[in-house]
C-alpha cells in the first residue's frame, strides 16, 4: 500500500499547527520509505518532532499515521543500555514495519514467549550458520565461501572443515559494537543453523544485553525498523535524531 504524501503533510500540519513543508510533491510515498517525509520536514524552520513532551501528542501522531498506514507504525521506548549510544535508555522513538531485513540492521521484534518488543542488531539470517565461544562470534552466511571472501578482510576469516567463517561480524564496521573488558564470559553456543523465519540478534553493548545468546532466535513474523527519536526526558537534545545502523 502506498500513501499520498499530501495526506501525511496534512496530518503533520494539524499536529504542529504550522505549515512545515512548502514543497509540491507529485510522487507517492512508499509504506517503507517514510524517511523522505522526515528529510523534507527537517529542512523547515520547525523540527519534525513534538515540542511538547506529553506522550499524548506522540501517541496521537502515531495513531493518525496508522489510520492511513495499516497499523505499521509503533511508538516505543528504550528500556536499557543494550544499544547505547545509538539508542540511549529513555529514548522514545518511532518505528515502522518491514519485511526486508539484512545482516547488520537494527530490528525490533517480540521477545520469545512474550508480547514485549525489543531492539537489537541482526547478526544472522535464516539458513546462516552461527556459533559463539566466550565473546567471539562466528558466522558462516548461507551464500557460501565466495560471499565471505568477497565481503570480508582476510584477518576476519577463519576456515574450519572446508567452511569459511567470519569472526566477530560487523564489529569493525559498526563502532557502537563493543565488549566490557571488566566482565568475563563463558558463553558457548554450538554451531547451529538459523531456522527459516528466524533471526539471530545481539545488542551492541554486548555484555549489557539480553539477546539471542540468552533467549535464542527471534521470530521474523513481526519486524520493525527504528526511524526517529521523538523524545527523551533525561536528554531533550536527542529529540529529532534519525536512528541509523552506525553511530
Amino acid at each position: 500500500m502506498k500513501i499520498k504524501i499530501t495526506i501525511l503533510l496534512l496530518i503533520t500540519q494539524i499536529l504542529f499547527s504550522k505549515t512545515i513543508i512548502q514543497d509540491t510533491i507529485k510522487n507517492k510515498l512508499s509504506t517503507y520509505d517514510i524517511d523522505t517525509l522526515i528529510t523534507l520536514a527537517k529542512k523547515s524552520e520547525e523540527k519534525f518532532v513534538y515540542q511538547s513532551s506529553q506522550i499524548y501528542y506522540k501517541l496521537a501522531f502515531v495513531k493518525l499515521l496508522n489510520k492511513f498506514n495499516n497499523n505499521k507504525i509503533k511508538l516505543l521506548k528504550m528500556q536499557d543500555t543494550s544499544m547505547s549510544p545509538i539508542l540511549e535508555k529513555g529514548d522514545e522513538f518511532i518505528s515502522i514495519k518491514t519485511n526486508n531485513v539484512k545482516r547488520g540492521d537494527l530490528i525490533i521484534f517480540k521477545k520469545p514467549n512474550s508480547e514485549i518488543y525489543d531492539i537489537k542488531r541482526c547478526i544472522a539470517l535464516p539458513k546462516d550458520l552461527i556459533a559463539m565461544r566466550n565473546k567471539t562470534i562466528f558466522l558462516h552466511p548461507y551464500e557460501g565461501n565466495k560471499f565471505v571472501l568477497d565481503n570480508n578482510s582476510k584477518e576476519n576469516i577463519l576456515k574450519v572443515a572446508g567452511k569459511l567463517w567470519i569472526k566477530n561480524p560487523y564489529k569493525s564496521q559498526f563502532k557502537s559494537i563493543r565488549d566490557d573488558n571488566n566482565i568475563s564470559s563463558k558463553t558457548k553456543i554450538p554451531t547451529h543453523k538459523i531456522t527459516n523465519g528466524k533471526y539471530f540478534v545481539l545488542g551492541d553493548n554486548r555484555d549489557h544485553s539480553q539477546d539471542s545468546k540468552d533467549f535464542g532466535m527471534v521470530d521474523g513474523k513481526e519486524i520493525y525498523r527504528p526511524l526517529l527519536i521523538v523524545g527523551n526526558k533525561n536528554n531533550p537534545k536527542r529529540q529529532g535524531m534519525l536512528i541509523k545502523n552506525n553511530f
